[in-house]
């Protein structure tokens, strides 16, 4: 899992303890050693102390990546793709590439930070809105602009959807006989072609 949070923390009040320094206008907290990570702990604060005495030992922390910005949108796409090209993966899509491809939904994204590049295929997006948690709890879902629930989404029955696949099919066989029959292009349709595949299986 991946959370990218926006916002310009003050580290000192936790990944990056500093108490007692006069040169650091600190937030107050002490640094607690978890395992062999310091981290700044106050009473203020308990939750930070119950994440890294349950997770630790699963933990790294890094503290001052050069990104060579203060802009946050740049700084995200730099830390997450590790390039200063938003055309390239993010660390995300690189992993469910190469560990996930057999799941349904590879790299599910479930906020707005994401940048899947030529793997765009293997992800899913469960909205920017809460869309995720309304699957989750249907008691939260949207209702039309009239206010009554929206019942008329189209549903196609069997024959419908076997005719969709056809039609699907028969572009990627047209598009392989051409430009998309080596390379780059046909790893591309392999993975339009597979994303049906594994709508399906989500399905």
């Amino acid at each position: 899992m991946i959370v990218v949070v926006d916002g310009g923390w003050d580290i000192t009040g936790c990944l990056d303890p500093k108490p007692g320094l006069a040169t650091v206008d600190a937030i107050p907290g002490e640094a607690t050693l978890f395992g062999n990570i310091p981290i700044c702990t106050h009473e203020s604060r308990p939750a930070i102390a119950r994440f890294f005495e349950s997770y630790a030992g699963i933990s790294a922390v890094v503290n001052g990546i050069q990104v060579r910005s203060i802009a946050h949108e740049e700084c995200i796409k730099r830390i997450l793709t590790g390039t200063n090209d938003s055309a390239n993966p993010d660390v995300g899509a690189i992993v469910g590439a190469a560990a996930g491809v057999d799941t349904a939904v590879p790299y599910m994204v479930l906020g707005n930070r994401a940048f899947t590049g030529p793997m765009g295929a293997l992800s899913g997006r469960a909205g920017v809105a809460g869309q995720f948690s309304r699957l989750l709890d249907p008691r939260g879902a949207y209702s039309s602009a009239f206010g009554a629930p929206i019942t008329n989404r189209f549903d196609p029955n069997a024959e419908e959807l076997a005719l969709i696949r056809a039609h699907i099919a028969k572009n990627v066989d047209r598009a392989r006989a051409g430009r998309g029959a080596l390379g780059w292009n046909r790893r591309r349709l392999d993975g339009y072609a597979g994303a049906f595949a594994r709508s399906d299986q989500l399905r």
